[in-house]
């Protein structure tokens, strides 16, 4: 199969990585020195400016670009897609994009949007590794307009590529969830790192625990605002009723209720262990 990845960032880089054993895959990005690359390194075929030059011989077009540029590439790409392609994404937001994109279809163009959770605290196709999407999660949100071959064929390349779990949302199910799962973590993430009063050396007194939260607060803050304010209404609401949290602690620390803050920790053990029985 002749398959197109369009933006060799991370994930762009991860998917080419694993596709390219049972494919012809085709780079496609605005930088010559990572299609250089990952030619050099056998990540893909062969690399592309010129999006016509080679998108009419892709049958799977795989769009990893910023949420806010892929309706511009496929508005602007209408006409060289290959007849009765298929193309996905990897955006962290669907509800608007999904909207977005389906008005600018054409007609014989199938979109199946989908969102492999998984990435890393950095960026480019040099830190992209086939490990990344391991085991890991792959979401896909069906459209009126998918047929049933589309949604087949995407799933099946997310389990060739690693992916241990694939489950199918609706795009504001899988808007609500990640601002929970994905988004919400990284605004807690940068909280966390930002409250440093900085009285003291703090590299000095950090141990697992604090590395573990704050990893993810080296992040790419132009992609991630893209994707909190893409989010915002799902985003807020999950915040507020973090918040909501932090105050049963501090109000059983402020009124010494040592029962309800048990009660508390409790709580979040058995939740932990039913996530990970899942």
């Amino acid at each position: 199969m002749n398959i197109g990845i369009v933006g060799l960032g991370l994930i762009g880089g991860t998917y080419a990585q694993n596709l390219i054993e049972n494919h012809n895959v085709y780079g496609i990005d605005i930088n010559n020195d990572s299609l250089l690359f990952a030619e050099e390194y056998g990540y893909i075929t062969k690399g592309f400016l010129e999006p016509r030059d080679i998108l009419g011989k892709c049958d799977v077009v795989i769009i990893c670009l910023y949420p806010n540029q892929i309706y511009d590439f496929v508005k602007e790409n209408e006409e060289h897609f290959k007849l009765n392609a298929v193309l996905t994404d990897a955006s962290g937001i669907k509800s608007k994009l999904v909207e977005e994109v389906e008005e600018v279809l054409r007609d014989d163009l199938d979109f199946v949007f989908a969102h492999p959770v998984a990435g890393r605290e950095t960026k480019g196709v040099r830190n992209s590794d086939k490990l990344i999407f391991s085991k890991g999660n792959f979401i896909i949100t069906p459209t009126k307009r998918n047929k049933l071959s589309s949604i087949e064929l995407i799933e099946k390349l997310a389990n060739e590529i690693g992916f241990l779990n694939v489950n199918k949302l609706s795009a504001s199910e899988h808007d609500e969830i990640i601002a929970y799962t994905s988004q919400l973590t990284h605004v807690i993430a940068l909280a966390l790192v930002n409250s440093d009063e900085e009285k003291y050396k703090t590299e000095l007194f950090i141990g697992d625990s604090y590395k573990d939260l704050t990893r993810i607060a080296s992040i790419n803050s132009e992609l991630w605002g893209e994707l909190f304010f893409g989010n915002k209404e799902f985003l807020v609401n999950k915040l507020d009723h973090f918040i909501s949290y932090l105050e049963k602690y501090r109000d059983c620390l402020v009124n010494r209720d040592e029962l309800e803050m048990s009660k508390l920790m409790e709580e979040a053990r058995i939740r932990l262990g039913r996530t990970n029985e899942s």
